[in-house]
């Protein structure tokens, strides 16, 4: 939980839980929300997922669109970058960086 990811983690998110390179369950809710919140310290009585807690990666879809045709790439972070880079953008659509939240105009 002190992971750089964990910054850029929205507590309503879900966390895919992986050991082994299995999945071994999903981390979500109001538990997951004190977590993050808390900064990563966890309480002894806490037995849902004791040990140690690694996430390396954020894993987020492009939200670019164009005429209403979304992107949709795929894209893994260690941390949100401060610049986005170019979006690999497999649909073919306009050249555009990589579009992490999408902006509303007037919102």
């Amino acid at each position: 939980m002190r992971s750089a990811a964990v910054k850029g983690l929205d507590p309503r998110s879900p966390v895919i839980v992986i050991a082994d390179r299995q999945v071994i369950g999903v981390w979500a809710g109001p538990d997951l929300a004190a977590a993050i919140l808390d900064g990563g310290r966890r309480l002894l009585s806490d037995l849902l997922l004791p040990g140690e807690i690694a996430i390396p990666e954020i894993s987020r879809i492009c939200q670019y669109t164009e005429d209403d045709h979304a992107c949709g790439q795929v894209t893994t972070f260690h941390v949100k970058p401060f610049q986005m880079p170019q979006c690999t953008n497999s649909r073919a659509l306009a050249d555009h960086t990589f579009e992490w939240s999408r902006v509303v105009a007037g919102a």
